[in-house]
């Protein structure tokens, strides 16, 4: 998943929240939580701590 956003250059929440949809409608239920939080440790690992200090 990572490999996937950094290649199609997923910078915004918009655009990720579309593949986080995307990967959703993929995939059967089952897998859903495991899924929703890969997408939150991408999130958390790399957007959150790459934004400027005090935002």
């Amino acid at each position: 998943m990572l490999q996937m956003i950094v290649e199609k250059e997923i910078y915004s929440f918009e655009e990720l929240r579309e593949l986080l949809d995307c990967f959703l409608s993929l995939n059967s239920p089952y897998h859903h939580e495991l899924i929703v939080t890969a997408f939150m440790e991408i999130w958390n690992g790399v957007f959150v701590s790459a934004r400027p200090k005090g935002n």
